[in-house]
């Protein structure tokens, strides 16, 4: 549940100028400048990030090789639906892209929060086989699954993430009524956090600022993944079958699927990539080769797009350290 109000006048920055509105921006080229800048920030976590873990380092560089699939995905709904009502489907994807980057930025706030990730990730495993091992136990085709692959799976993760047998078993007490054995206390795992909660584990400064503007993004593109009025009225409009459809131009209605639908998600989804890349120069302030990469593809947003110019005054800028 999303907890996190926000004030406007709180994130908004004041535009000194404006983008060329007119200016033609080669989708594929800035993608791919984004790729480089997301392939050396892989590179970089591998290679070395002061405090974390092995397995630590791989789910943050797992967490941006994901987003790279999805954008692959936005991409390919786009081609195949422009113009189409199915289109509006890829800016559920877009609001995906931006909670990548609201875990990544927590991720990098300490290394814990990448512990509460992958244990509240098995708690919910958990309790999906806990389920299915109730539903099912009078039929036999689910034996072998149910008393021996889930469980040494389950075994296998428990033990990699660091979850305790008496964590374990408060499962067990909440979900079934377990009692709990004596001497043995109860042991929650934390849940990891979404985006409005997330924010306010983050200290204050250019990172909390940044996620802080970017939450009624969040919100907003929510109303495509929950199904909410803006969503239908999108599709609407590009369905020749819709009643919408007819209280609008050709015109009108083409200009909407590139601007709302097609730019948007392309935009907000390449925004979230490259500034998850730009994050890790903060940790690796001596990577001059993913700073390099994330400078020449941040050129691109703080130009070209209203929303990159505002996230590249709050926080890129100076996290680069470049003064223009």
């Amino acid at each position: 549940t999303e907890i996190y109000t926000l004030s406007l006048h709180d994130a908004l920055p004041i535009y000194a100028t404006d983008i060329d509105s007119e200016k033609q921006i080669d989708a594929k080229e800035l993608a791919s400048l984004c790729n480089i800048a997301a392939e050396r920030a892989k590179d970089g976590i591998k290679a070395n990030l002061p405090g974390y873990l092995d397995l630590q380092r791989f789910i943050l560089a797992e967490i941006i090789n994901s987003m790279q699939i999805t954008h692959r995905t936005i991409v390919t709904v786009l081609t195949e639906c422009e113009g189409k009502p199915e289109s509006v489907d890829s800016l559920t994807l877009a609001r995906m892209q931006l909670e990548g980057l609201y875990n990544f930025c927590l991720m990098l706030e300490k290394p814990s929060f990448i512990d509460d990730y992958l244990k509240d990730a098995w708690k919910k495993q958990y309790i999906a086989v806990l389920l299915q091992t109730v539903e099912t136990k009078a039929l036999p085709r689910f034996d072998e699954y149910s008393r021996t692959l889930a469980p040494k799976f389950l075994e296998e993760g428990r033990m990699l993430y660091g979850i305790t047998e008496a964590e374990r078993m408060t499962i067990d007490n909440e979900q079934l009524g377990t009692p709990l054995p004596p001497g043995v206390n109860p042991q929650r795992l934390n849940r990891f956090p979404t985006p409005g909660t997330a924010i306010q584990k983050i200290a204050p400064g250019d990172r909390r600022r940044m996620l802080e503007r970017l939450y009624p993004e969040y919100v907003e593109l929510s109303s495509f993944a929950h199904g909410l009025p803006h969503s239908n009225l999108l599709k609407g409009l590009l369905d020749p079958r819709s009643l919408h459809r007819k209280l609008f131009s050709d015109s009108q209605a083409k200009d909407t699927g590139i601007k709302d639908v097609r730019e948007r998600a392309f935009v907000v989804s390449l925004l979230s990539i490259v500034q998850c890349a730009a994050e890790v120069t903060a940790r690796r302030p001596d990577d001059i080769n993913l700073i390099a990469g994330v400078t020449e593809a941040w050129k691109v947003f703080s130009e070209d797009s209203l929303l990159g110019k505002t996230i590249w005054e709050i926080r890129t800028r100076k996290l680069l350290g470049i003064i223009v």
